[in-house]
């Protein structure tokens, strides 16, 4: 985090609220934007009946993820405002990215290649964050693809982020997209890694799981 940023962002907290413009809202809270120093900045803040401490948990958690090279940078948290400034990033929502480049095959194989590392980052540190496996809004693919999103995350002592994406791409919507069919033998075979990796198999299973992906979409 830029510490330079980050004390604007604190000095001015209100004026940027007033100038920031709406982007979208979701179930529980908004995200806006605001060009700050000629970057464009997310801010998010909770809806009124959202659950308490959504944003708080949120800084908390994409702080974390941030330690581990995953998530949109965070910049500041205002715990009195309760709203926190990050990174934005601008890109196609996972489902449409797929939809749009499924035949460029190396770029689908290496934007795979980099969610599943960041998956297993974040298991490797206890950070769960759920809905992976219905990533279309948890995963905005730019030149790297970036998991957003932290509010409804938490720690674990056997997260599931590998498991949860892979099971993204079991579905038949993603598997279809991938030129897989429901009768294909390499389904089996990635269920068997993962089962192997739910069991505890660690790094190395890991790179079986992540070999067989890659596998299964190069045909």
């Amino acid at each position: 985090m830029s510490t330079k940023l980050a004390s604007h962002l604190e000095r001015h907290v209100e004026g940027l609220l007033r100038q920031s413009k709406p982007l979208e809202t979701g179930s529980r809270g908004a995200i806006r934007t605001v060009v700050v120093e000629d970057d464009v900045v997310a801010i998010k803040t909770a809806l009124d009946d959202a659950p308490p401490n959504m944003v708080r948990n949120e800084a908390k958690y994409n702080e974390t993820a941030n330690k581990i090279g995953v998530g949109p940078e965070l910049y500041y948290f205002d715990d009195d405002r309760d709203v926190l400034f990050r990174e934005f990033v601008a890109g196609y929502h996972f489902d449409d990215w797929l939809r749009y480049q499924v035949f460029m095959d190396n770029s689908v194989r290496e934007t795979l290649r980099c969610i599943y590392e960041q998956c297993f980052r974040l298991d490797q540190r206890g950070l769960h964050r759920p809905e992976l496996s219905r990533p279309h809004d948890d995963i905005i693919i730019t030149e790297e693809p970036v998991i957003i999103d932290f509010e409804r995350c938490g720690f674990r002592q056997h997260p599931t982020n590998v498991l949860h994406f892979t099971e993204c791409l079991l579905r038949k919507r993603y598997a279809s997209l991938l030129g897989v069919n429901d009768r294909d033998d390499k389904k089996k075979a990635l269920r068997d890694v993962c089962r192997a990796y739910k069991e505890g198999g660690g790094k190395p299973v890991f790179r079986r799981l992540h070999s067989t992906v890659l596998r299964w979409v190069t045909g």
